[in-house]
C-alpha cells in the first residue's frame, strides 16, 4: 500500500472524532477581513518543512507583534511554540516589497505530516491574545437575565403640591412579568456626585420636602431622576431608563450658587449662572475675606467672562472669573447682588410742561390770523430758555402740517391769511422747546396742546376785493361820463 495512503487512513479517525465543546474552531469563510491573511502564502517540500511568508505593516512592530501558528490536526489545536521559527526574510526583495509601510516576514514549520488529504492550516496570534482553551463560563440564565428598562418616566405636581415621579412597566399589563417586578429609583440635584436611591414595588413615588434627606424643594434647582427594574426573586437589574429632569421655582431674590475649580496651587476659577432675562436687571460681584484675619471683605475676581449657554431650553448666562491667593483654603467667597442701573442728569433731561390755553383771532387789518398761548406752568428758572413750535393744518388736506418756530420769550404767531385755503376749517397746536445741547438746561419738547379750530374766512382775498372794487369804480366813472355827455347836448 502506498505509505501516504496508510498515513491518511491512520489520521482520518482522529480528524472525524476529535471534537468537543472545549475545543477551538477556525474560521476560513472570508479572509478579506485581514490584509495579513490575504498576503499569507505557504509552500512545503512534501518531506519535512513548510515555509510561509506574509506582508506586515511596519507599525505592528510597535503596536501589535504577530506570530504565525500551525493548526495540529491530531489534537485539534495549535502546534507547540517550539516548532515555530519566524524571522524577517533575508535575500532579494519580493515583487511587492516596494509597497510603502510594508515589510515581508517569513516562518518555517518542521513537520512530517504529509498526505494527499492533509491540509496545513495557519492562523495569527498577537502577544496579548489569550488561548481559546481557557475555561469557558456557563451562563445560568435565571441569574444573569435582565428585564427591559421601565418606560414613560415623568414628573408631575401631585395634589399636595409635591413632585410625583411615575413610570410604567416595560411589559403589557396582562403579562405576569409586570406583576413580578421591583424597581429602583435614583434622583439627585443635577450635577451632584451621589444619587439618592429608593427601592419599591409601585410604579410611582411622591417626593416631599426633606424626603430621604434631600431637599427636593430647594428653590431654583434642576433635579434629575432615573429608574430601573428586575424580577423580584432573581436576575440582574435592567439598564437605567432615560433621565427625566425638572426645576423647582426660583425663590424671590435668590442668589445663584457659585462653583469653584482649583486651577493650580494658588489659582482658582469660580463660575455662576443667571437666567438671561434676569441678568438684564441684576448682576453679581464676588467679595473675598480671609477667615483667620480681621479684615473687611473686598471685591475680588473682578475680570469676568460671560458665556451664553442653553440648558433644558432655558437661556442662561454663565459668569466666570479667576483669583490668585497664597491662602486659598482660608478664603471666604460671597456673591453680592447688584441692581443694574442708569443715571440721568436732571438739568440735561427736561421735558417742559405744554403751553397753557391757545387762542386764535383775526388781526386788526382783518386779513391775517394771530395764534396766542399762555406760558407753560414750568419752573421759572428755565422759562427764559423756552422757545415754542406751532403747527397748523387743514384736516381735509393730506399735506404735512405747517411748522413754525417761535423765538424765546414770544407767545404768539401771525399766520398770513393768504397762506390759507379760503373757507376751510383749520387746526393749530403749540408745544414748548428747550435748546438741544444747551449748556445749562436741555431736553426734549413738551407734549402738544389740545388742537384749536378756526375758519379761514371768505374766499374773497384782499387782492380780489381791491380788483373788484377798482372794476366797480371804473364802471361807475364810465356811466357818469356817459350821462354827462348826453345831458350837455
Amino acid at each position: 500500500m502506498n505509505p501516504n495512503w496508510a498515513l491518511f487512513c491512520a489520521v482520518l479517525p482522529l480528524l472525524v472524532s476529535c471534537s468537543g465543546p472545549d475545543k477551538c474552531t477556525l474560521n476560513e469563510s472570508n479572509f478579506r477581513v485581514s490584509s495579513v491573511l490575504e498576503s499569507l502564502q505557504c509552500y512545503n517540500d512534501y518531506q519535512s518543512k513548510v515555509d510561509c511568508q506574509w506582508r506586515e505593516e511596519l507599525s505592528n512592530e510597535k503596536n501589535m507583534t504577530l506570530e504565525l501558528w500551525n493548526w495540529n490536526p491530531y489534537v485539534k489545536r495549535e502546534s507547540p511554540r517550539r516548532t515555530t521559527r519566524c524571522e524577517p526574510l533575508d535575500g532579494p526583495p519580493g515583487p511587492h516589497d516596494d509597497v510603502k509601510n510594508l515589510t515581508l516576514m517569513r516562518c518555517r514549520f518542521n513537520t512530517s505530516l504529509f498526505a494527499i488529504a492533509i491540509n496545513h492550516t495557519f492562523f495569527f496570534k498577537t502577544l496579548t491574545a489569550t488561548s481559546c482553551f481557557s475555561s469557558h463560563r456557563s451562563l445560568n440564565l435565571s441569574q444573569q437575565l435582565r428585564v427591559r428598562p421601565p418606560v414613560d418616566l415623568s414628573v408631575n405636581i401631585s395634589e399636595k403640591g409635591d413632585r410625583l415621579i411615575q413610570w410604567s412597566s416595560p411589559y403589557p399589563a396582562s403579562s405576569r412579568l409586570s406583576h413580578n417586578l421591583t424597581y429602583q429609583l435614583n434622583y439627585r440635584i443635577e450635577g451632584k456626585d451621589s444619587w439618592k436611591s429608593e427601592t419599591l414595588n409601585e410604579t410611582h413615588l411622591e417626593l416631599w420636602n426633606e424626603h430621604l434627606d434631600l431637599p427636593v424643594h430647594q428653590p431654583g434647582c434642576w433635579y434629575e431622576a432615573r429608574v430601573r427594574a428586575k424580577v423580584v426573586t432573581r436576575g440582574l437589574w435592567s439598564e437605567w431608563s432615560p433621565l427625566v429632569t425638572w426645576k423647582t421655582p426660583e425663590a424671590k431674590d435668590q442668589t445663584p450658587s457659585m462653583q469653584c475649580v482649583l486651577d493650580g496651587e494658588e489659582k482658582v476659577t469660580c463660575s455662576w449662572e443667571v437666567m438671561k432675562e434676569k441678568a438684564q436687571f441684576i448682576t453679581y460681584r464676588v467679595e473675598c475675606q480671609h477667615e483667620h484675619q480681621n479684615t473687611i471683605a473686598k471685591r475680588c475676581c473682578v475680570h469676568k467672562e460671560v458665556t451664553r449657554i442653553n440648558r433644558h431650553n432655558e437661556a442662561l448666562l454663565r459668569y466666570s472669573c479667576s483669583l490668585t491667593s497664597s491662602y486659598l483654603e482660608h478664603l471666604k467667597l460671597e456673591l453680592i447682588p447688584e441692581l443694574n442701573a442708569k443715571s440721568f442728569n436732571a438739568s440735561q433731561n427736561i421735558i417742559p410742561n405744554p403751553p397753557g390755553v391757545v387762542r386764535v383771532k383775526k388781526s386788526l387789518d382783518g386779513w391775517n390770523w394771530i395764534v396766542e398761548w399762555e406760558k407753560p406752568t414750568s419752573v421759572p428758572v428755565f422759562n427764559p430758555h423756552l422757545s415754542h413750535e406751532v403747527r397748523y393744518w387743514n384736516p381735509l388736506n393730506k399735506k404735512n402740517p405747517h411748522l413754525k418756530n417761535v423765538a424765546q420769550g414770544m407767545t404768539s404767531l401771525l399766520i398770513e391769511g393768504a397762506s390759507l385755503e379760503p373757507a376751510q376749517r383749520y387746526k393749530v397746536q403749540v408745544r414748548a422747546l428747550l435748546p438741544k445741547g444747551g449748556l445749562t438746561y436741555t431736553g426734549g419738547p413738551s407734549e402738544w396742546t389740545e388742537p384749536q379750530e378756526w375758519d379761514s374766512g371768505s374766499a374773497w382775498s384782499r387782492e380780489t376785493l381791491l380788483y373788484v372794487g377798482l372794476c366797480v369804480l371804473a364802471a361807475l366813472l364810465c356811466i357818469a361820463l356817459f350821462f354827462g355827455i348826453n345831458t350837455g347836448r
